[in-house]
């Protein structure tokens, strides 16, 4: 393993594993149920509002998994996804693709972030949370610095 546990209100444990699966742990230390993607896994699982589950995939797909280990959706973004994905105040999933982007995707639609320098993303993968969007568009990270502008372009 080379991610965090993500671990929710009922004491379910959410684990990414390096086989490629990510196994959901009842609080007593049974396997609740796991599901496989096509690749490794090394960044740490977030969780939604509603519970679901939301893993990115050394594949390149972006899964969200519902708590009941069944897929809700998956979206190919491409690049291997190493960052952990983060939920934005608005609802979307951000994660950053060593293509060198920042992506959104809200309703399994893509919203694309393009910024303006890739080494940028070394900052969203060491503290994904550490940043949230400004009404500008602007990239604002904890120490009240500017790193890099974003674009989002909804299809």
């Amino acid at each position: 393993m080379s991610s965090s546990t993500a671990i929710v209100a009922d004491g379910t444990a959410y684990i990414a594993s390096n086989d490629g699966k990510l196994y959901a742990i009842n609080p007593n230390g049974r396997l609740k149920w796991n599901y496989a993607t096509e690749s490794n896994l090394y960044s740490s699982p977030v969780i939604g509002a509603d519970g679901t589950v939301y893993i990115a995939s050394d594949d390149g797909n972006l899964y969200a998994i519902n708590p009941d280990g069944r897929l809700k959706w998956s979206y190919t973004i491409g690049g291997y996804l190493y960052s952990s994905p983060v939920i934005g105040a608005d609802g979307a999933i951000y994660i950053a693709s060593d293509d060198g982007k920042l992506y959104a995707i809200k309703s399994t639609k893509l919203m694309d972030a393009v910024m303006h320098s890739p080494a940028s993303c070394v900052e969203l993968i060491l503290n994904p949370k550490a940043f949230s969007l400004d009404s500008k568009g602007y990239c604002d990270l904890k120490y009240n610095f500017r790193l890099f502008g974003v674009n989002v372009i909804t299809y």
